[in-house]
């Protein structure tokens, strides 16, 4: 934040650390819960971000990409492996998939490839990657479906991917931030991958909606592209940590029903820009929640606004998930629960607009992308 307010890459240790003296009374407060016990607890980087900073949208963005980029170097990624679950329709074009990747030198994004070409077209059709209106394109009408030959839409697809990919920086699947970029460029055209990292440091679903409105008013069309395109290819990977994670919703594809994903969008309440800490996934009250990771539950909150009725359970290293706007909860504080357990239920508790659980992933206090962590 102090980087992207100063605009500068220099930053004065001094500076911050009287900045945060001065607002201590505000940052921090406390209370007794016993006769030994103190629990202090800290305002969030929000005040930071608009009563000490006084950052503008744009550089909440780009403070966010800062820390991201900062977490990724000093870190290294927390993803082990990525892996696709496609139809047998997709995977039986593998060795052509296999042939273009290394051809145009993405031989670790051939799973990556594999969700895209599920995500457009199942596998199904000539112009199974969709490349018709590509650059590459030199033999065919530019028409949606306008490619009539399987290969030659693989090797143009896989072509541009490999272009997108480039662009936004992404040498590894693993790279989500930058992988939603390049995935988002695809589908729009790489001028979207420029346009976002000059006006917001990367990708967010809520530019990828700015976009496409922008887009729709140049071109005089009624919609231009999938703002949420990110998520229609998301939802058919799998991203492996340690192996110990597991799905939230065991035996559920529960990709196919994300409302919301992680980052920046347009709240659906006051319809402003505001980030968005977690994952929402949208089941019928009711539905059984499983734990995604084993760990003691550190808390049990009732409480009919903000997360609503909700659980945070300690996981262990720093790690901590939050399970939100539940309508029962099945666990107590202290209990210790394991990988797949049933402990609560969907609700619609709190500030929602309808049922759904809101999954928040932190590692060390900070939130990130579930994603990063979470099995199918």
């Amino acid at each position: 934040m102090y980087s992207a307010a100063k605009g500068t890459d220099e930053i004065n240790t001094k500076e911050i650390i009287g900045q945060i003296k001065a607002y201590s009374g505000a940052l921090f407060s406390y209370e007794k819960t016993s006769a030994h016990t103190y629990c202090v607890y800290y305002v969030g980087d929000a005040y930071f971000a608009d009563h000490i900073f006084k950052l503008t949208e744009k550089q909440k963005l780009l403070a966010e990409w800062y820390a991201a980029n900062l977490e990724l170097f000093l870190y290294g990624s927390q993803f082990g492996s990525v892996s696709a679950q496609v139809s047998e329709d997709v995977l039986k074009y593998g060795n052509l998939v296999e042939k273009y990747a290394e051809k145009y030198g993405i031989s670790n994004f051939t799973d990556v490839i594999n969700a895209v070409m599920m995500a457009e077209s199942g596998g199904r059709g000539a112009d199974v990657m969709q490349a018709s209106e590509y650059p590459y394109n030199t033999k065919y009408p530019k028409k949606p479906n306008g490619i009539t030959n399987v290969e030659y839409s693989i090797e143009v697809g896989v072509h541009y991917l490999a272009d997108c990919l480039k662009g936004a920086g992404c040498t590894a699947p693993n790279q989500t931030e930058k992988l939603s970029l390049a995935l988002q460029g695809y589908n729009y055209g790489n001028g979207y991958i420029s346009w976002a990292i000059q006006k917001y440091g990367g990708y967010t679903e809520a530019n990828a909606q700015e976009f496409s409105r922008i887009m729709q008013k140049k071109l005089g069309w009624s919609r231009y592209g999938n703002p949420k395109y990110v998520s229609a290819v998301f939802q058919y990977l799998v991203f492996s940590g340690n192996g110990k994670w597991g799905s939230p919703f065991v035996g559920r594809n529960w990709n196919s029903v994300v409302s919301s994903e992680f980052g920046w969008r347009t709240d659906p309440l006051h319809g402003k820009k505001a980030f968005h800490e977690g994952l929402d996934i949208a089941y019928p009250k009711g539905t059984k929640i499983n734990a995604v990771s084993g760990g003691v539950v550190t808390s049990v909150v009732f409480s009919e606004t903000g997360y609503g009725h909700h659980i945070r359970v300690d996981c262990g290293n720093g790690v901590t998930v939050l399970y939100a706007h539940c309508s029962k909860i099945l666990v107590t504080k202290g209990q210790s629960i394991s990988t797949g357990q049933v402990i609560a239920e969907v609700g619609a508790t709190g500030r929602v607009t309808g049922a759904h659980l809101h999954l928040g992933v932190l590692v060390n206090g900070k939130e990130v992308n579930p994603r990063e962590y979470i099995g199918k």
